[in-house]
Formats: structure tokens, C-alpha cells, sequence
């Protein structure tokens, strides 16, 4: 085998090779490798891999395997595994860790494999002893897709606006720092060594990912430092897309395998099939043979990712299987997002920043609040009519028309919840701080409409709206959001009125924020959500009171998820949360005061009062001198008519 030459690390042919890079890793300054040409190595490109973990691990050092579950990073675990059974039997016995992430955006196809494949190696590290723990990530409740854009209608990144990937960031690259963090902690305190992070990129994917690669320093034999700080390998730098299917066979043949497998024939056979589906079901890989294995390089992502333009080509690939035809919700609602993407009908036109001149920013911004119902209306559809099909699945498997296989079983129960109820408890303490909110609990009461009346609402096919350019922004005064009405914030008076009897422990019945009196609230780390009490409350106590919480107002239900202590805000920010009800609470009081029942008229009013770009600008010159201490120049100033 001939691999390829480069300006970074190649593969070293043996053990020696690699104790001599150990040694040099044990001097802390960076270390390099010499480039080299293996023709016709001693030992093939899984094993060269195996002893490169080896040395790694004989030198104290803990694994940290990055799984996704996609060819590449099983590949890697084939050797992971492998490098640590032979550790253990060595008498060697560092703990390791395989990490995930499981962001509630991903293909519900590749989840529910991660999942089981997951399941597979803990019971595998159990029988056999082997030190390796294994952790799945989640993205925090308040950066999760449901809450961000359906509770607060942050718009997703489309084709036009990626170059910055939020989120990526915040639903698996910050969730993974976390973990590595604490991993490290562990590692270090076992061993006094620095974990090595192992990565499945491969410089043969594209030139794009090969140039990354090489500017970052990526090698297969030394590990490097991340921008992030970690000690990172690429294990299968240097593989081919054969040389991934090559190993993924080996967990096929147990019989005639190196390596014992520590994923079942079912899960490769699994993953082969989601790749083969994913690419028209032409995939050139025929596991069992030495057929060509090239052509077999699709990829899957998020669900509703719309980066990929005016149509998510795998998934619609895969929706040619009927057995993958419980994902199409998904892909509608995908395609109704870009659809609407220039659709100035679905946005809300009121800023949310004031500036130093008291205005707020008046043109199309996020989603509107009537579309995020409606959104709300479509996804709780899509997890209703998905407990649905799993119970269809499990009666047939239990009657005997289904076969009781496993990938039958994995599939009689959901294959994901798009909302769960700690996010739908922040939709609704999000939505009843908004000033067109017109009754109290409004994404609850949704929530009931569809799984307690049992509604459903199917998500629309629609012509995608043309490109625009977007109106220019104009700007409507609101002072300190006391302008023309006025505006209680985060107060609510009934609490403070109750407090002294319901919470007695409480030292004080409110809080104040900004010199204002506010809610009880309670503060952690994070926003977050707590699970039992929102459950309680969603399933067992809103249901008996739902017709008389269409009389209250939504402020009611935006004090009770922080007074009862449902949901705790995160310490020191509570300012920016008062900002937003003083907002909201301002343009519910204006609503009212001038009779805007419908948001046409409230656009129609904020058009008709707000002024100018050029205008605004005068406003801020005004105030900046104001606060300069200057006089306006009479010279420069045009004489008044």
C-alpha cells in the first residue's frame, strides 16, 4: 500500500517509530515528524493506527474518542477498543472515554443508531472489563433550536448568512468543550498525563477539509494542540473511503477479524443502509465483497438544517425508502423554514434594542409571533402522529404481522421528540412576555389543543416567497419603554400580594431589578427548567384549569413559571430579562391604549410614528452633544423657516 507524501506527519512503520514520538511528546515543547513515504508497510493501516494508540496509552496517556456514529468515527472506535483491550491485558488499566452528541436537530436515522450502537458498547466495556465510559452531550435548554427559534424566533442560519455556524457552536462544539473539560479534570488527576483527544477527519474527504487540516497541523501519529487547548489526533488523516470500509467489514467477519467487535452486525449493517439511502440507493459498497467501495460518501446532518439550500438532497434521498417515510414531517417543516425565508409576513417588526436616543428599531427582524404558533402547532403534530406510529409498530410486532428483530424494535418506540416539556415551558414563559400574547400558558394551551383534544396540524407545502430587498429600517420612539404608555416589566402585584402566605420561607415577596420591583425569581448557573415540576403542572394541573386560563392575562403565566421556581434564571441576568418584559409589557399597554387588536394594525401605527433613518441620525448628534456639554453651532445649524 502507497501513501500518499505530504508537508505534515505520514504513518510510522512500527512500535520503535512510535515509542521514539512518545518520547519526544514527554518534553513538552511541540514535536515534529519527519515527512516519509511508507511503500509496503510491515503491518497494515488499522494496525499502525492500534500501535500508535498503544504508545499513547503506554505512556499514561487517557483516550477521549469523538463518536458520531458515522463511518469514519467507527472506524476510529474499531481501534480505540482495540488499543485498550490490549492495554488491559498488558495490566494496564487508564480510563478512557468515548464521547456524543445528541443536539434534538439530528437525523432521527443517525440518532436512533448513536443510540443503539451507545447501548452496544457499554455492555461490551461491562462483559470484557474494559475501562472506557461512554457520555452522550446535549445542547443547554436555552440554546436549543425549539426554544431560540420557535420560544424567542431567532431565525436559522440560511445560505446567505453562514459563515458564522451558531449552530454548530452552541448545540455541539460548546456542550463538548464542556465535557472534555471535566474528562481532562479526570484524566490528569488518574494519570498525571493530558487526555488525547481522537478526531475520524480524513484529508481524502475533500480539499476543502484537507486544507483545514493541514492549517490546522492535523497528523495521524502526533497528537497537536487544538486552538482549543486539547491534544488532538487524527487517527485515519491518511485513509481512504476504502480504507473506512474496509475496517467497518471487519465487524462483519468476527470470525476472521483481528479485532473483536464491539458493535453489532446489525448496527454496521444499519449504517451501510443510511449511507446507501442517503446517496439515491446507488452507493457503490457491497459489504461481504471486494466490490468497489468509492462512491460511498454521503452525508447526513441536522433535519432541519437550512444550509444546505432549497432542498436537503439525503434526506430526500432517503425518503425514497418507504421504511424512512416517518422522517418526511421533518423535512416539510424544513422546507417550509426556507420557504418563508423572504417571506416579510412571518417576521415581527418591532426592534428589541433602544438606542442612546430612546428608539427602537422598526422593520422585519425575527419570527413573527403568530408563525412561531403556528410552527409550535406543526412540530407537537409531528411528535403526536410519531408516539402514534411507534405504538402502531409495537402492536404488529406483538401480534406477529412485524418481525421481532431489532432495527423492528428500535423502531417501535419514538425515534426522537422534537418538544419536550422543559422546552415547551420555556416556549411559553418566552411567548407570555410577548405583548400580542392574549391569554395566559398560549404554548401550553397548544400543547393541549394537539394531545389532549387531539388535534393535528400538518405543516403546508408553499411556493418559496421571492428574494427581496429587505425596507429600510425606521424607528418609533419609546423613552425608557415609558413614552406613550407605560410598562410594569417583570412585576406582577398578585405575587407580591400571596408570597407572604404561599412561600413563607421567602425573606422578601419580590425582587428588584434595575431599581424596579419585579417577580420572585430564583437563580442558577443557567436558564433552566425544572423537569418534574413542569411536567406536573403541563400534564396533570393545566388540563383541569385550561378554559379558565383563556380569561387571564399572559402576564399571569409569565410570573408563575418564576415564582413558582419552575424556571430559574441564570445568576446576574436578571437586566437583560427585565429589558424584555419592560419591551413587551410596553407595547401591550400601547395595544391597548390605542385599541391595536391585530398585529396589521400595530405595524400600521409603528409605520405612521416612526421616523426616518436621517431622522434618527439627528437624534443621536442631539443627544451625543447633549452629553458633551456642547451647544448646537448656530453657524452650522440651517436657519428655521
Amino acid at each position: 500500500m502507497h501513501l500518499q507524501q505530504t508537508q505534515q506527519a505520514a504513518l510510522p512503520a512500527g512500535t520503535g517509530d512510535i515509542n521514539e514520538l512518545l518520547a519526544l511528546l514527554e518534553g513538552e515543547p511541540e514535536f515534529k515528524v519527519q515527512d516519509r513515504v511508507i511503500d509496503k508497510p510491515e503491518k497494515s493501516i488499522q494496525e499502525q493506527g492500534v500501535e500508535t494508540l498503544l504508545g499513547l496509552i503506554r505512556r499514561r496517556h487517557s483516550l477521549h474518542l469523538r463518536f458520531s456514529s458515522g463511518k469514519d468515527s467507527t472506524s476510529c472506535a474499531v481501534l480505540v477498543i482495540e488499543a485498550v483491550r490490549r492495554a488491559v491485558a498488558e495490566g494496564i488499566n487508564t480510563t478512557h472515554y468515548v464521547s456524543s452528541s445528541a443536539t434534538g436537530m439530528d437525523s432521527p436515522a443517525m440518532e436512533m443508531h448513536l443510540l443503539a450502537v451507545q447501548e452496544e458498547m457499554r455492555q461490551h466495556f461491562l462483559e470484557h472489563k474494559l475501562p472506557i465510559e461512554v457520555h452522550l452531550t446535549h445542547p443547554s435548554l436555552a440554546s436549543s433550536f425549539m426554544v431560540t427559534t420557535i420560544g424567542r424566533g431567532t431565525l436559522p442560519r440560511f445560505p446567505e448568512n453562514s459563515k458564522h455556524r451558531q449552530c454548530a457552536q452552541d448545540w455541539k462544539y460548546t456542550p463538548a468543550r464542556k465535557l472534555a473539560a471535566k474528562l481532562q479534570a479526570k484524566a490528569i488527576e488518574q494519570t498525571g498525563r493530558e487526555m488525547v483527544t481522537v478526531i475520524g477527519t480524513r484529508f481524502d474527504e475533500s480539499k476543502v477539509r484537507k486544507a483545514r487540516m493541514q492549517k490546522r497541523g492535523e497528523s495521524a501519529v502526533t497528537p497537536v494542540r487544538s486552538e482549543d487547548g486539547e491534544l488532538v489526533l487524527s487517527l485515519i488523516a491518511w485513509w481512504t473511503l476504502a480504507d473506512v470500509w474496509d475496517t467497518l467489514e471487519m465487524l462483519l467477519e468476527p470470525e476472521s477479524s483481528p479485532y473483536e467487535p464491539a458493535i453489532s452486525q446489525e448496527s454496521v449493517h444499519r449504517l451501510f443502509a443510511i449511507y446507501q439511502d442517503s446517496n439515491d440507493g446507488v452507493c457503490g459498497i457491497v459489504l461481504g465483497d471486494a466490490g468497489n467501495k468509492q462512491p460511498c460518501g454521503a452525508r447526513t446532518g441536522c433535519w432541519g438544517c437550512t444550509l444546505t439550500g432549497d432542498h436537503d438532497k439525503s434526506m430526500e434521498s432517503m425518503l425514497n425508502e418507504p421504511k424512512w417515510e416517518f422522517m418526511r414531517p421533518l423535512n416539510d417543516f424544513r422546507n417550509l423554514l426556507m420557504a418563508t425565508q423572504f417571506d416579510m409576513g412571518t417576521r415581527e417588526f418591532v426592534g428589541r434594542t433602544v438606542s442612546p436616543a430612546g428608539f427602537l428599531p422598526v422593520g422585519p427582524d425575527v419570527y413573527s409571533y403568530q408563525f412561531r404558533r403556528s410552527m409550535l402547532r406543526y412540530l407537537l403534530s409531528i411528535d403526536a402522529n410519531e408516539r402514534d406510529r411507534a405504538e402502531e409498530t409495537e402492536a404488529a410486532i406483538f401480534t406477529g404481522r412485524l418481525a421481532d428483530m431489532k432495527d423492528n424494535r428500535l423502531m417501535a418506540s419514538p425515534t426522537f421528540e422534537l418538544v419536550s416539556l422543559q422546552q415547551l415551558a420555556l416556549i411559553d414563559w418566552h411567548w407570555s412576555n410577548h405583548f400580542e400574547a392574549a391569554e395566559a400558558f398560549p404554548a401550553v394551551a397548544i400543547w393541549y389543543e394537539v394531545n389532549i383534544l387531539g388535534r393535528r396540524y400538518s405543516v403546508p407545502k408553499i411556493d418559496k416567497a421571492p428574494k427581496l430587498t429587505i425596507p429600510t429600517k425606521r424607528w418609533i420612539k419609546v423613552g425608557r419603554f415609558d413614552h406613550a404608555a407605560p410598562s410594569e416589566g417583570m412585576r406582577n402585584v398578585d405575587s407580591e400580594k400571596w408570597n407572604r402566605y404561599l412561600h413563607p420561607d421567602r425573606i422578601f415577596q419580590n425582587r428588584e431589578v434595575d431599581g424596579k420591583k419585579a417577580v420572585w425569581f430564583d437563580e442558577t448557573d443557567q436558564l433552566s427548567v425544572d423537569a418534574e415540576a413542569a411536567c406536573a403542572f403541563i400534564t396533570c394541573i393545566y388540563p383541569d384549569m385550561a378554559v379558565d386560563c383563556n380569561h387571564l392575562p399572559a402576564s399571569e403565566s409569565a410570573a408563575f413559571w418564576l415564582n413558582q421556581g419552575i424556571i430559574t434564571l441564570p445568576a446576574g441576568h436578571a437586566h437583560r430579562y427585565q429589558e424584555i418584559a419592560l419591551r413587551n409589557r410596553y407595547f401591550a399597554n400601547l395595544a391597548e391604549r390605542f385599541n391595536l387588536a391585530t398585529p396589521q394594525e400595530m405595524k400600521g401605527y409603528l409605520m405612521k410614528h416612526s421616523i426616518t433613518n436621517v431622522e434618527h441620525e439627528k437624534q443621536l448628534l442631539e443627544v451625543a452633544a447633549t452629553a458633551a456639554g456642547l451647544q448646537p453651532d448656530m453657524f452650522t445649524q440651517p436657519l428655521a423657516a
